[in-house]
């Protein structure tokens, strides 16, 4: 985990914070600024950042219910949406037989909507919960 910065042909790391003239970024307070930073973004890994720096999109379509589970609780939503399982038997089947969870399931789709997720945030749920 750790800052970057593509300049030119190379990507720039600082781990813990980045000192310039235009920014101070500091590791713990990563998750208070509005990126790009002078350039900087802050990433989990650096294939993250090279992938970003490519211009490659994360598109995934599924993910696992454990993965779901797991970016859930990262996100503080799992107590929510496990409230929203028990609450509806068809909810509670899709959730406990499902292999692996589409992001056009209609039950998944609806879900989104009541934990007011737009389609951005429901694509980075994915994209997260796939590295996993």
């Amino acid at each position: 985990m750790a800052f970057y910065k593509k300049d030119e042909n190379q990507i720039l790391t600082g781990e813990n914070f980045v000192y310039s003239p235009i920014v101070t970024l500091k590791a713990e307070d990563k998750d208070t600024y509005e990126y790009p930073q002078d350039g900087w973004y802050w990433f989990d890994t650096f294939d993250e950042a090279i992938a970003f720096f490519a211009g490659v999109k994360y598109d995934i379509d599924s993910i696992t219910p454990l993965q779901a589970e797991l970016q859930l609780h990262k996100i503080g939503l799992l107590s929510t949406v496990k409230q929203m399982v028990a609450s509806d038997p068809v909810v509670e089947i899709y959730w406990s037989r499902a292999h692996k969870f589409y992001k056009t399931d209609n039950i998944l789709l609806g879900m989104a909507a009541a934990l007011d997720l737009t389609n951005e945030q429901l694509d980075e749920l994915f994209a997260e919960a796939s590295k996993l």
